[in-house]
């Protein structure tokens, strides 16, 4: 790693970093507790099921923040990008078999995480919860210390990258209330910031990959952790999909990714090049249709027709009955209760949530046991005609298939609702005696737009 590294258009940060000096004694038992909890499990099924952390100091040498770039993106929030740099005198045991075998120690680590104050109050504490997130991977390094005999050195870093990017890299966050009595749904159920609606028309003098006959080619498209894949055609070095898909984009920073590849029936897919569109250029032009050259390939280009589309909390858009509107639909499921029978234990449940809507349907994690089991996590459906649709949702259990109880939710009472948001608890119907079970959530609707309006770049969600 650079021994300097420049933060161009961010301010210093010297006030912050000495209060990350007087707090950096107290980290260890933070990131101790990351290291038992969510790394040394993984590490386990892995590697090796004698691992485990036997010492983690993290050293007396703070992470520092070498510059702070704050943005005014929406009302009653604040967003912070803080460009950090870990190079400490960290020193963390392992044990394999016998105590104290090896270590970890020279970790590095250099990223911009973002922080989002929200929601803003007009009394103390003034800011109800905070979230964070890296906006990409983290540059992260470190030394394993005899450990290149005992177990796969490669296989480790790939796990300790693997459980940093689930825990806190964009779209993953953590999130922590202050404010009493502060819903997850405020923190939760975070705005995009538009869809990019993406148009694969065609590629031309694509490079031929195989032996006999033209490439079979296909496109795969990344936006942020969505992908999209074309059909495969036969044959061809011009190929024409005219495909469609739509794409959630909640980082302007975010970048589309398009690959090319020739599909082989035996052995991997072969690259015949890619290209890369900055979102940021989409949304400020509204609409582009262009032919990007294919990168590290020996030839071929590939015609993209991309729209930006804004978020209107407009419900008036969606009175024209003539006209299906597309929108996307958020919902955040929070919690339940009422599942437990009397002489049930929190234990003897395992509930899950499952919501369809017309042909799409997600299954929501496993609640932790606990009287009141909670998920904490949000759902995203792009729809049309949404003022003529039904959301549905179950809470079953994951082991037996028991259905503690469902409700169904007319769109049309989001849309006349107040910002069309809905945040509350819903009683389930069920065939089970002896309980009363009810499901809180929170539902966003939100009408897609090629318009813009200061009202609808401002919208907070809250």
């Amino acid at each position: 790693m650079a021994a300097v590294v420049i933060f161009p258009e961010t301010d210093q940060a010297e006030w912050l970093n000495k209060i990350i000096q007087q707090l950096w004694p107290f980290v260890g038992d933070f990131m101790a507790d990351i290291f038992k909890k969510e790394v040394e499990p993984e590490v386990k099924k892995a590697v090796t099921d004698s691992f485990s952390f036997s010492k983690i100091d993290m050293g007396t040498k703070p992470l520092r923040v070498e510059g702070v770039k704050v943005y005014n993106i929406r009302r009653g929030q604040i967003y912070m990008d803080l460009d950090l740099r870990y190079d400490g005198n960290a020193d963390i045991d392992v044990d394999l078999l016998v105590s104290n075998v090896a270590g970890i120690q020279h970790i590095k680590l250099l990223g911009t995480l973002r922080v989002i104050l929200k929601p803003l109050l007009g009394a103390a504490p003034i800011v109800a919860g905070v979230s964070a997130f890296f906006i990409t991977n983290p540059v992260l390094e470190f030394d394993l210390t005899n450990l290149a005999n005992i177990m796969d050195t490669k296989a480790f870093h790939a796990v300790i990258l693997r459980q940093l990017s689930d825990l806190m890299v964009f779209p993953k966050r953590i999130e922590y209330t202050i404010g009493e009595g502060l819903k997850f749904s405020k923190l939760r159920c975070p705005r995009p910031q538009g869809v990019l609606a993406i148009h694969v028309k065609e590629a031309k003098d694509l490079m031929d990959a195989d032996l006999v006959g033209d490439s079979d080619p296909y496109v795969k498209v990344k936006v942020g952790d969505q992908t999209f894949q074309t059909v495969t055609l036969e044959d061809t070095e011009d190929g024409k999909w005219d495909q469609k898909f739509d794409a959630l984009v909640d980082l302007a920073e975010e970048h589309l990714v398009v690959r090319v590849f020739d599909q082989d029936t035996f052995g991997s897919d072969d690259s015949l090049g890619k290209a890369t569109v900055e979102i940021s250029r989409v949304i400020e032009a509204g609409k582009v249709d262009e032919w990007l050259p294919l990168e590290g390939g020996e030839q071929g280009s590939i015609n993209l027709a991309l729209q930006w589309f804004y978020l209107a909390n407009d419900p008036s858009m969606l009175q024209n009955e003539r006209e299906c509107r597309r929108c996307l639909l958020m919902v955040c499921v929070d919690s339940a209760k009422g599942l437990l029978k009397p002489d049930q234990k929190p234990e003897d449940v395992s509930p899950v949530v499952s919501l369809s809507f017309m042909d799409q349907e997600f299954t929501s994690t496993e609640a932790a046991a606990a009287p009141e089991p909670s998920w904490q996590q949000d759902f995203r459906f792009l729809i049309t005609c949404a003022e003529k649709q039904m959301l549905s949702l179950k809470v079953k259990d994951s082991k037996n298939k028991t259905v503690y109880g469902t409700v169904e939710i007319d769109i049309k009472e989001l849309i006349g609702a107040p910002d069309m948001v809905l945040d509350q608890t819903y009683p389930l119907v069920t065939q089970l005696k002896g309980i009363t079970p009810e499901l809180s959530m929170k539902m966003v609707l939100r009408v897609l737009t090629p318009d813009t309006d200061p009202r609808w770049l401002a919208d907070s969600f809250q």
